[in-house]
């Protein structure tokens, strides 16, 4: 729902096709920030790694839960050249049964 840390206006958020996976929320040690945070990771379903192109949103937090969506924020780091740079992101989470 944002890019690059800039908000994305509604219909540029319809353009995006939905990635599946297997959604990972736990705490662990996070180095870059020396400390313990809650990290939400898309997992491929068959192979349990992170998705290609979907960052880790650290100090996830679960800000919504309406009938059969959800809304998580939190921290994107994302590297620019030389620099790390977080972006606030939002994940709408559409939850849907995995068909194997």
């Amino acid at each position: 729902m944002r890019e690059g840390g800039w908000v994305l206006p509604r219909f540029r958020s319809c353009m995006h096709p939905p990635v599946r996976g297997l959604l990972r929320v736990a705490e662990r040690y996070v180095p870059e920030l020396r400390r313990h945070a809650r990290v939400a990771d898309l997992l491929d379903p068959k192979t349990a790694v992170p998705v290609a192109g979907v960052l880790s949103l650290l100090d996830a937090t679960l800000i919504q839960a309406h009938g059969d969506t959800f809304t998580i924020t939190g921290i994107e780091r994302v590297q620019q050249g030389m620099r790390e740079i977080d972006f606030a992101q939002t994940w709408l989470i559409d939850p849907v049964a995995l068909i194997d």
